[in-house]
Formats: C-alpha cells, sequence, structure tokens
C-alpha cells in the first residue's frame, strides 16, 4: 500500500504536466478560433463597408468615372492593392479607362494585362485572380484583377497592382469582387443610357450621325461660326437611281452601298466635321470653321472626288455610284439650321434634275424652281393613282406611200394644263413609279393592237419604250409573256423601243434580259440613235431589228446638205447590218421624199399625225396618209 502510495506522488507531476499541456493547448485553439472569427468578423465588415460605400456613391451620383475612383480608393484603403484603373467596354466593344489611381496618366484607351484581356473574353460572372503582372527579376509586380459582370454581360475590368505580397488574399477577393458587384448596376446603368443614346442620335445601318445628330452638330456649328465671323456650310448628297440599283441587285448590296458611302465620308471629312444619314440614300455633312465662302466650292468637290476614288477601291466597278451634291453655305444662303438645310437640299434636287453626277452651289432661284418641282411629284403621284397617266398613239407608215403599218405608244397626261413627257417621265422615274406605270402602258398598248388586229385592220406592229429600269428587273419577262398570253397578240407584232442608256448602264442581265425578249419574237429598236456616244459596239449585243434616226437629224432634212449626207450615211449602215430604219420628226412632205429616196423604211412625225387616243386613230388605219 506504501509502494502505490508512493508510485502515485512519482506520477502526479507528469499527469499535471499533461493536464497544464492540454489547457495550454485548448487556450491556444480557442485564441485561434476567436482570432479567425475576429479575422472572418473584420473580413465581412470591411466587405460590406466597402459595398455599401461604393453602393451609397453609386446612388448618390450620376458621374461613372467618380463611383468607379471612389471604389478603388476603397480598395486601397483596405488592401495592398495602392495602385488601379478601371476599364470599361462601351456597346461597340471599345475599352476605355474610365477611372485610375496612382497609375500612370494615359490616354483613356488602354489595353489591358493579358491576363484581363483573357478574364475579359472569358469571364462568366464576376471573377477574380491573383497574379503577376511584371516578371522583372529586382522587382515583381503583382496584380489582382476582377471582371465587372451582371445580368450575363462583362461591361468592364478592375486591375490593381502591388509590389509587396499580399498577407490576406482572401480578403483581397473578397473586396475587389464586391465593389465590382457594385459597379455592374452602375456600369449596366451606364451601358444602357449609352445604346438610348446611340440609337436616339445614330444611324443603325451605318453608323453615322442621324438627323437629331446633325441639327445638334449644325447648331453648335452656327453658334461657334456666329462668334468667328466665320462661315459653316452643308453638302447634301445621295446616290443616282438608288431604287434602280435595290431593284437590280437587291436590299442587302443596296445596304452594303450605303455603308460603304458611309465609311468614305467619315474616311474623307475633317475630324471638326460632322457626316449624317438623314434619309434613305441621302446623306449631309456639316463643314464648321470655314473662313470664306469662296473655299465651300472646292472642299466639297475633293470630297466628292475622295468618295469616287473610295468606291472604286471598295467595290466593283459596276457598283460604282454617281453622286448628286448640292451645297449652301451660312450666312450667306440662310440663317439658321432648318433653313440652311433645305438650301441645300434644294441645290440638290437640282444637280439630280439636270441629270445627275454634278455638284450644285444654292442660288436664291433655286427655291422657286425647288417649290415648283415638289408641287409637280405631288401632282404626278395623284396622276398615277387616277389613272391620268394613258398612252396615246402616234402612226408609223411605209415608206414612201404613206400607209399606216402601225403605232408608237406615247404617254401623255390627261389632264388640262399638264406638263409633257419631258417634264414628268424623269419624275416618274425618280419616284420609283416608271415600274408601275411602264408595265400598264405595255399591257394597254398590246390590248390596243390586238383589238386593232381583231376588228380586221392591217396593223404589223405596236412599238412601246422601255426604260432601262424595267429592263434591269428579272420580272419584266414576266410582264412580257403575261401581256403576250392575256392579249394574244403575236409576238412579231410588238417593238420594244430603247436608248442607248441601256447600252450606258447596261450590264451582263441586261444583255440576258435583252437576249431572252429577241428569242421569243419581239422586236427591238433603238429610238434617238446618233444623239448619244453612237458607239458601234453595242448594234451587235443589243440584238437590234430596227434603227431610229432621231428628229433631230430628220427635221433640216433638205435645208441643209450636211443632214442629208448624214442621215443617208446612217440608212447606208442600218442596210448594211440588215437593220430596218424609222426616221422620226417628220414635217414636212420634202423631208418624207427624201427619206423615201434614200430608201428609209418607215417614217413618223408630225406630218403624218401626233399622238392621238385610240379611237382618234382607228378611222385612219385604212386611208394613206
Amino acid at each position: 500500500m506504501a509502494d502505490s502510495y508512493h508510485q502515485d506522488r512519482a506520477k502526479a507531476p507528469a499527469l499535471r504536466d499533461r493536464r497544464l499541456e492540454r489547457e495550454r493547448q485548448a487556450r491556444q485553439e480557442a485564441e485561434r478560433i476567436a482570432e479567425d472569427a475576429t479575422r472572418r468578423l473584420y473580413r465581412e465588415q470591411v466587405k460590406l463597408e466597402t459595398i455599401l460605400e461604393v453602393t451609397r456613391l453609386a446612388n448618390a451620383s450620376d458621374s461613372l468615372e467618380d463611383t468607379t475612383t471612389q471604389g478603388l480608393q476603397q480598395l486601397a484603403d483596405h488592401t495592398v492593392w495602392r495602385r488601379a484603373h478601371a476599364l470599361y467596354r462601351d456597346p461597340a466593344g471599345q475599352l476605355r479607362r474610365i477611372a485610375n489611381l496612382n497609375l500612370p496618366a494615359r490616354d483613356d484607351e488602354v489595353e489591358p494585362t493579358p491576363a484581363g484581356r483573357a478574364l475579359l473574353d472569358s469571364a462568366c460572372g464576376i471573377e477574380s485572380q491573383l497574379g503577376l503582372a511584371s516578371q522583372h527579376p529586382n522587382r515583381p509586380e503583382r496584380c489582382c484583377i476582377c471582371s465587372i459582370y451582371v445580368h450575363g454581360h462583362c461591361y468592364g475590368l478592375i486591375e490593381a497592382f502591388a509590389d509587396t505580397p499580399d498577407i490576406d488574399p482572401d480578403l483581397s477577393r473578397e473586396v475587389i469582387e464586391g465593389i465590382a458587384q457594385a459597379l455592374g448596376h452602375v456600369y449596366k446603368r451606364e451601358h444602357d443610357r449609352r445604346v438610348i443614346e446611340h440609337m436616339a442620335y445614330f444611324d443603325s445601318l451605318t453608323g453615322l450621325g442621324n438627323r437629331a445628330l446633325f441639327f445638334d452638330r449644325l447648331e453648335l456649328a452656327l453658334r461657334r461660326a456666329r462668334r468667328a465671323d466665320q462661315c459653316v456650310a452643308v453638302l447634301a448628297l445621295n446616290i443616282d437611281r438608288f431604287r434602280d440599283i435595290n431593284d437590280m441587285v437587291g436590299k442587302q448590296a443596296g445596304d452594303q452601298l450605303l455603308i460603304t458611302l458611309a465609311q468614305g465620308l467619315q474616311d474623307v471629312i475633317r475630324e471638326t466635321d460632322t457626316a449624317a444619314r438623314i434619309g434613305g440614300d441621302e446623306f449631309v455633312v456639316v463643314f464648321d470653321g470655314i473662313d470664306s465662302s469662296e473655299d465651300v466650292e472646292g472642299l466639297c468637290q475633293r470630297v466628292l472626288k475622295a468618295l469616287h476614288h473610295h468606291h472604286s477601291m471598295h467595290t466593283a466597278e459596276e457598283f460604282h455610284p454617281r453622286l448628286s451634291a448640292g451645297v449652301a453655305v451660312f450666312p450667306g444662303d440662310a440663317p439658321d439650321a432648318e433653313a440652311l438645310t433645305r438650301c441645300a437640299e434644294t441645290a440638290l434636287q437640282r444637280s439630280k434634275t439636270e441629270g445627275g453626277a454634278r455638284l450644285t452651289v444654292f442660288d436664291p432661284a433655286l427655291a422657286e424652281r425647288s417649290a415648283r418641282r415638289r408641287e409637280l411629284e405631288q401632282e404626278v403621284r395623284a396622276a398615277v393613282s387616277n389613272g391620268e397617266l394613258t398612252p396615246w398613239f402616234q402612226p408609223i407608215v411605209a415608206l414612201p406611200g404613206g400607209r399606216i403599218i402601225g403605232a408608237e405608244a406615247l404617254l401623255r397626261w390627261q389632264r388640262a394644263g399638264a406638263p409633257g413627257p419631258d417634264q414628268f417621265v424623269p419624275i416618274l422615274e425618280e419616284l420609283g413609279l416608271m415600274l408601275e406605270v411602264g408595265d400598264q402602258v405595255l399591257h394597254t398598248a398590246m390590248q390596243q393592237a390586238a383589238d386593232w388586229r381583231a376588228a380586221g385592220h392591217e396593223f404589223q406592229r405596236i412599238s412601246v419604250n422601255v426604260s432601262p429600269v424595267q429592263l434591269k428587273r428579272d420580272h419584266f419577262l414576266t410582264v412580257l409573256d403575261q401581256a403576250l398570253a392575256n392579249t394574244g397578240l403575236p409576238a412579231e407584232c410588238v417593238c420594244l423601243e430603247v436608248t442607248e442608256n441601256v447600252y450606258l448602264e447596261g450590264d451582263s442581265s441586261i444583255r440576258d434580259r435583252i437576249a431572252a425578249i429577241s428569242e421569243r419574237g419581239v422586236h427591238i429598236a433603238l429610238d434617238d440613235f446618233g444623239t448619244g456616244y453612237s458607239a458601234l459596239g453595242y448594234l451587235q449585243w443589243l440584238r437590234l431589228d430596227t434603227l431610229k434616226i432621231d428628229k433631230s437629224f430628220v427635221q433640216p432634212l433638205g435645208q441643209d446638205p450636211y443632214y442629208s449626207n448624214l442621215v443617208r450615211s446612217i440608212i447606208g449602215l442600218a442596210q448594211a447590218l440588215d437593220l430596218q430604219v424609222t426616221a422620226e420628226g417628220i414635217e414636212h412632205p420634202e423631208a418624207a421624199r427624201m427619206l423615201a429616196s434614200m430608201d428609209c423604211t418607215y417614217g413618223q412625225g408630225y406630218y403624218f399625225g401626233r399622238a392621238m387616243p385610240a379611237d382618234a386613230l382607228t378611222p385612219l388605219l385604212h386611208k394613206r396618209l
């Protein structure tokens, strides 16, 4: 028993030491747990305070820059990351430095670090990374990056830098991610604002300014010009026959042409100028800060020349557009933005009425003509809707003898005091109405010819003018086939008259279409021969049957030997090519006699009869004129 007592006393110190060690370890564990809890509490408190502060700033300020700068300052205050910047990705995808803290001042457009760029392109949420931004052996630079991400879109990036190691990387991650989360809604709000602003002020197809931006910039330019005693010019331009281009190549190709023109404008104008698209194919340029109005025309010509060169470099040859343009200058032509723009558009319209592909400088006389032009356009639209445009018929006679063998359908406006076709036909083409009217005239004329033949008249041919606009359209062959089927008129009784513009504007599709018309047995006549380029090359590919000598060569016959020799030469050329010849504009018997002696096939003109309604021509069909 004594031995047991002595043994217990010998073990007591060891037991006490073990108990004290356990207590010490328990105390250390408690202290570690408390320290970890304190650290977690501090981290949560820092993160919460940071997020709340950034959120408060975001709600209190409309400035994206100020809010982001304060967010970066919060990061610097609570972590080792003392230098930082934030990059914002705008709706166009361009990166811009939106805030900078203790980094070298550089341009707004700054490239992120390689790791930052990779994160921007791959982020699927708010993601942060720690690493090295620089591998310099003496002074490695550490980097902490985080994407700014909300609602499925990455709006930007925070990049922070430090020279010392991060002793609490978890805190850094939580703080920077919290800041990114708070900024995400601010960046989305800014992104949405810019999208709405872009929609309000920019053209969605070309990226140029729209009408609202144009007038905003023009008003600013006018205010500067009044203070500096300078000039401001407005150049209005559009593509000649753009509707025809759309009909020929389709809307998608037409849109690409507009985009190319817009890009060209942006490339050739000065940085101080503004280009905008304010209509379908209508573009305007504000030339700001011009010292003298005498400089304007030369400036505009240089722009148009540069645009032509741009298109020759970026589009196929057959799609090089012809541009009409008009320019007006403040203060000489108009005192305010609205009036100045109207003056430029008036000058543009004058360019188009004179054939297009030119620049017109505004003068006051244009305003009155423009008003009349707009009035006439409205009247022409109404005439088409009301069916006031109908074909009349001018007799075509055999030479010699004067027997009526056919007639040419000529469009006339059935209204007292209405203008002639030389005035309203170009307007029909510019308004895009020639297709509709041309199809109606073709069918009406063929039906009338079929009726005359059914009534027993020896009516051999009805001639109908066809514009390049109609021939550029695939649907024209369908229209022709339907008219032949519906009227029962033999194809050899139909003659389609084309002008040299078909050759000058032609392409392979028109060539194929004319060939298809000829294969149907329909005749092709070249109208107004001798008034244009009269190149012999197109006499081959146009598959012609008839040459029509222009009246400007026929009317002087008997008065000037030069024209007699000229007409005789044209007839000889036609006979050598096995073509029939119709002489237009015969107004006196001497001209008819001379043409018959030259073996001209047919004659047409006031001597035989003016264009008249069908019921007026009917009783003449069995007579000699």
